[in-house]
């Protein structure tokens, strides 16, 4: 694969998450926190809300990390971040 950027790992994230929604969660890139540390990607995710079946989120999260490995021969972490209502909720 040609030099990755920043904004490239976030859409081969984004592209893998379509479709997914463990526990009816949705999941958003933090595209502007995407950083390489060495010769991998941390890449801050969020879901809308906390999960009720938190092992269907990080379970999810895994697959993905995986998938892109596979695929694309990148090393990416997901990193989850606080739910974006909890993120508004703090802010008000």
């Amino acid at each position: 694969m040609s030099e990755l950027n920043a904004q490239t790992v976030a859409g081969l994230v984004r592209n893998q998450l379509i479709g997914r929604h463990p526990s009816g969660l949705t999941i958003e890139v933090v595209e502007e926190k995407v950083v390489k540390i060495e010769n991998w990607w941390q890449v801050p995710v969020r879901p809308d809300v906390w999960p009720e079946k938190t092992f269907e989120y990080y379970d999810t999260l895994a697959e993905i990390e995986e998938e892109l490995l596979e695929l694309n021969q990148v090393n990416i972490l997901l990193s989850p971040m606080e739910p974006i209502q909890e993120e508004t909720l703090q802010v008000a």
